[in-house]
């Protein structure tokens, strides 16, 4: 009952008929594994997938970070929230620059800590190579240390890695 609340005041603020009813297939499917969401995080999940459905035609996202069990899950949540999205991954920094500089993508999500390069020396090169390529920095450091120095740097947010995914999503 709530989802088709939810999923009629979309419809009914104009959005297509078929993307909505995607949508709702969708946020049904997410929310059998979280049945105790309410109807403010249901707007936020079904903006979350609407948003997904309208950017992500074709997308290609690059992801940067040590870690391949953090790389499995970025993917895992990336590729959940999109529906057609090609995502590479990278695990250090100069690799990424060699790859930005042969392929075109249309984010880049950036750890700060990679083994060969600060992770914020790698968005300045970035920026000087695609200065309008979207950059989101993920770090476990808080927002304090950070993310005042990545949006100066260029980057369009900062997340840390205990955001939420449907932050991230969200973010992307």
């Amino acid at each position: 009952e709530l989802l088709l609340k939810v999923g009629f005041e979309f419809l009914n603020n104009d959005q297509p008929f078929d993307l909505a009813r995607k949508c709702l297939q969708r946020l049904h499917r997410q929310r059998a594994g979280h049945p105790q969401l309410e109807e403010g995080r249901l707007r936020h999940h079904l903006l979350g997938i609407l948003v997904g459905h309208a950017a992500a035609d074709n997308a290609h996202c690059r992801i940067a970070h040590l870690h391949p069990v953090v790389l499995k899950g970025l993917k895992e949540i990336i590729s959940e929230g999109f529906d057609d999205v090609t995502i590479d991954v990278s695990s250090k920094g100069y690799e990424l620059l060699g790859k930005i500089s042969k392929n075109e993508y249309d984010i880049v999500l950036l750890d700060i800590s990679l083994p060969d390069i600060n992770g914020l020396e790698v968005l300045k090169e970035i920026k000087k190579m695609k200065r309008k390529l979207p950059v989101l920095v993920l770090s476990m450091y808080p927002e304090e240390n950070y993310a005042a120095r990545a949006i100066k740097g260029g980057a369009q947010g900062y997340l840390t890695k205990g955001s939420a995914p449907d932050e991230l999503i969200l973010a992307v």
